[in-house]
């Protein structure tokens, strides 16, 4: 069945993505901000393709599962947020009330909370009744900060799928089969509409797509990664590029060379995920915390 799903996700992909470019075109969804590094009028409702695809693909893998449809409830205010926001320019404080709204949802409904994590030996820290906080802050954190590389959606689009890709992997080696699909489901959709972006008139991802991408990857990695690969995959496979692709737009790189730089760097990190064991991860999160942080206070070395 989830051959089928994934197949089905990647065939719709491809297939809204003319209707939705249209619709884009039609009611005004376009990149046309100063800010953008895009200067010509493209349409920027790209994300809602993949989000179409992956929910046709989840009521095929899982249309039973007490798990999914708070998930899919919380993924469809979170679209519909980015829509509006693409549509109707919404401000801010709107964008977050819709990405609020979406993460008690499936916190509250759903269970999935920021309630305990592993350490590095293997013990146990519980936080009580500051899971539901937490969660909070993670989810709307790891969602803004992928919504924060909307001015380049490649780099967007191609860290999210690396995370995906690693948080995929990990989940099904650990025997995760919920996030192991969900996930695949969601990278095969993803893909999709890189392939066919690739090969036609370009379509951006837009508000739609990054709020979205970064709120599914900030559920699926508290949803059975609750060892250090939950706070290791969205800090440093996206949060690294994220910060580092403004250091090298200042720094005069092309848009092409940092997009590059930046996901390759995100793989290192992801394929780091596989080769060290959870003591050193924890090791590296905090050795490349600290040096992030000091290297702030030096001029010299500042990269925001």
């Amino acid at each position: 069945m989830l051959y089928v799903a994934l197949l089905l996700c990647f065939a719709c992909s491809i297939f809204f993505a003319a209707i939705v470019k249209k619709v884009a075109m039609a009611n005004g969804a376009t990149d046309k901000s100063n800010y953008k590094i895009n200067q010509n009028i493209i349409p920027s409702l790209g994300g809602l393709i993949i989000f179409i695809s992956f929910m046709v693909g989840m009521s095929v893998v899982s249309p039973d599962s007490f798990r999914t449809l708070p998930v899919m409830v919380g993924a469809t205010i979170i679209a519909i947020t980015g829509v509006l926001a693409e549509r109707f320019q919404l401000s801010s404080k709107w964008k977050l009330m819709g990405q609020t709204i979406a993460t008690l949802v499936v916190a509250v409904w759903g269970g999935v909370q920021f309630s305990y994590i592993y350490t590095f030996s293997g013990n146990v820290i519980e936080f009580g009744y500051l899971a539901i906080p937490l969660t909070v802050l993670w989810i709307i954190g790891i969602t803004n900060a992928v919504n924060l590389t909307d001015a380049l959606d490649d780099l967007s689009i191609g860290i999210s799928t690396i995370a995906l890709m690693t948080i995929s992997l990990m989940a099904y080696l650990a025997g995760n089969s919920f996030v192991a699909s969900t996930g695949g489901v969601l990278l095969v959709s993803t893909l999709g509409f890189m392939l066919y972006s690739s090969f036609s008139i370009k379509i951006l991802i837009g508000n739609t797509g990054s709020l979205f991408l970064g709120f599914m990857i900030a559920v699926l990695t508290l949803s059975g990664l609750k060892n250090v690969t939950m706070i290791y995959i969205p800090t440093y496979i996206l949060g690294v590029p994220i910060v580092l692709h403004y250091y090298f737009l200042q720094r005069g790189f092309t848009y092409k060379q940092t997009v590059s730089i930046c996901c390759s760097i995100a793989a290192l990190f992801g394929l780091a995920a596989f080769i060290f064991s959870a003591s050193i991860l924890w090791v590296a999160i905090i050795a490349l915390t600290i040096l992030l942080v000091s290297t702030q206070f030096f001029s010299k070395y500042r990269f925001v």
